[in-house]
């Protein structure tokens, strides 16, 4: 592989090839017998059973060696094209070079179809690979695209879904990971599939589109906010606050049915799955809207000075309280579970709500901006009031 490496980089150089166009042939010749036998090798991997680390390994090395040399190919023809100004038609070396990279490109063509579990996911697309990865994503989103309007997909969610996919084919400097293009892929495919089933009602369809996007963690901001959107108008059509809650509970049973794909990172890398912060979103607003609730029927005077202390907090709120309590030293040695516990009796939550310790689970370590903002917006007023007390202590010693 190395010796491979050094033949491409050196005898392949523009400066170099010039002066030897005679042996191109020759050239392209050690390239495909290269070309084969890696091939070769790739079969009998597969042919293998997965050893994990061991496959990973060896994939990896050769998706190195192609992504390298695709990129030193892509500058080479790069500059000698450059030196090409008055010419607007490919000479012999521009056409050979644009066999080479079809050679190398045929190779991350197979890893990617056999072993796409163990490619490095993070390494950015050589730039050439890119344009052919563009090439074959484009008409598929557009088939896509006819085939989900026809069937009466929501347009916001439709554009909501295609918008980074159409970036990415209509922008050459945009640059996926090869993880964000197996995704795109997986994605494109699942949608034109379920569009080209059997046709049912829109509502229906869109329903089955949101089941499939949350099995393929599709873990976007901008899905969330669609989703918590909705969700939020849906509820609205209920006056009763009784039948709201009953819905919350329907949409957090069928969420928690959908299972994940297996190896599946999302469309976020290292983000939170969708399932999880839809559930835990769902959660939350069911205890807000039963809080609400609850708070609006009268209790009896007789048990007025039963009522226990009560924390007027919300669960990110106190999650990520909690979090900066232990991190400062202020509460020590105590599990999640311990705290939440803790927690729980404070805003005085009923043990029907045993899934806000999820919730709890999840503010604890992804709150949100807004969560942060509000927790120092009531800190510096207890602050102020510190410095209040402060001062009248300081002025009666002072007297």
């Amino acid at each position: 592989m190395k010796t491979f490496d050094q033949f491409v980089t050196v005898q392949l150089s523009p400066e170099t090839l010039v002066n030897n166009t005679g042996s191109l042939p020759a050239y392209l010749s050690r390239v495909q017998e290269e070309k084969l036998r890696i091939t070769g090798q790739l079969l009998e991997l597969a042919s293998l059973p997965d050893e994990g680390k061991a496959h990973a390994a060896v994939v990896q090395q050769w998706q190195g060696m192609c992504v390298d040399l695709l990129e030193a190919l892509h500058r080479f023809r790069f500059s000698h094209r450059a030196t090409m100004a008055a010419s607007t038609e490919p000479d012999g070396i521009d056409l050979f070079y644009g066999t080479v990279e079809e050679m190398l490109q045929t190779i991350l063509v197979g890893l990617e179809q056999h072993f796409k579990d163990h490619l490095l996911p993070e390494l950015p697309l050589p730039l050439s690979y890119a344009a052919r990865a563009r090439q074959q994503l484009a008409p598929r989103v557009k088939e896509a695209e006819r085939q989900l309007k026809k069937n009466g997909l929501d347009p916001d969610l439709l554009e909501l879904l295609l918008e980074h996919v159409k970036v990415f084919i209509d922008d050459a400097d945009v640059r996926l990971s090869f993880r964000e293009l197996i995704y795109y892929r997986e994605l494109i495919s699942q949608l034109f599939s379920a569009a080209s089933l059997e046709a049912v009602p829109a509502d229906q369809f869109n329903l089955q589109v949101h089941y499939l996007l949350v099995h393929l963690n599709y873990n976007s901001v901008e899905y969330f906010l669609y989703c918590t959107s909705r969700m939020r108008k849906w509820l609205k059509q209920f006056s009763d606050m009784q039948n709201r809650i009953n819905t919350l509970t329907w949409c957090i049973k069928e969420v928690k049915a959908i299972p994940v794909l297996r190896n599946s990172r999302g469309f976020r890398a290292g983000g939170f799955p969708i399932k999880d912060q839809l559930g835990a979103w769902l959660e939350e607003e069911r205890i807000f809207i039963r809080t609400v609730m609850e708070s609006m029927t009268p209790k009896p005077a007789a048990h007025a000075e039963e009522e226990k202390m009560r924390a007027f907090l919300t669960i990110p709120q106190a999650a990520l309280m909690a979090r900066v309590y232990m991190e400062e030293g202020i509460i020590r040695s105590a599990s999640i579970q311990q705290i939440f516990s803790t927690v729980a009796g404070m805003l005085q939550l009923k043990k029907t709500d045993a899934g806000m310790e999820d919730v709890f689970r999840l503010k604890f370590f992804n709150p949100s901006l807004a969560t942060v903002m509000t927790c120092k917006s009531w800190i510096s007023r207890v602050l102020d009031r510190l410095n209040d007390y402060e001062d009248q202590m300081r002025a009666y010693i002072d007297n």
